[in-house]
């Protein structure tokens, strides 16, 4: 499946504001990726559809998919262990560094400062990185190793 996301997505520019995350309204697919480019949200979205056939509407975002009720917990930091077992490809994680935590008021405002990525299986994710300048897979350790993305707040299913 890794492969599979890096034929699929790996080609496309990073770009971290754009209009289709503001403009509900327009039409996005793959081949207008070449012009507006990809971040993590609009990658999370599409990456769920084009690989698990999950849709999400795409004007969640990272604040609204980390505090919906249309997700499942499947971890949050400040009350679970992770456990790989409990993973399973199509989850959506949120990352961010130690200091951006979501939890500093209960509205989770902070929640649009996080990374997300999906999982492709218990240990391995797939993520529209700055760094890289596009999407990436590398493993939940390999993520973590990095200061932008060193703490997992939580990890989401759809149900």
């Amino acid at each position: 499946m890794a492969e599979h996301v890096i034929d699929v997505f790996g080609m496309f520019p990073y770009q971290y504001e754009h209009g289709p995350c503001s403009d509900k309204d327009r039409e996005i697919d793959l081949d207008s990726l070449w012009t507006i480019g990809i971040n993590c949200q609009l990658f999370v979205h599409m990456a769920l559809e084009e690989l698990f056939g999950l849709v999400v509407p795409r004007d969640f975002r990272s604040s609204e998919l980390f505090s919906s009720a249309e997700l499942q917990d499947i971890f949050r930091l400040e009350s679970d262990t992770i456990t790989e077992s409990s993973i399973q490809g199509g989850d959506i994680c949120f990352f961010g560094r130690s200091n951006n935590s979501p939890q500093k008021d209960a509205n989770c405002s902070d929640a649009k400062k996080l990374h997300l990525g999906v999982f492709l299986d218990e240990t391995t994710v797939a993520h529209c990185c700055y760094i890289a300048g596009g999407v990436v897979v590398q493993s939940l350790q390999e993520i973590l190793a990095q200061p932008r993305y060193q703490t997992l707040y939580a990890v989401r299913r759809i149900h």
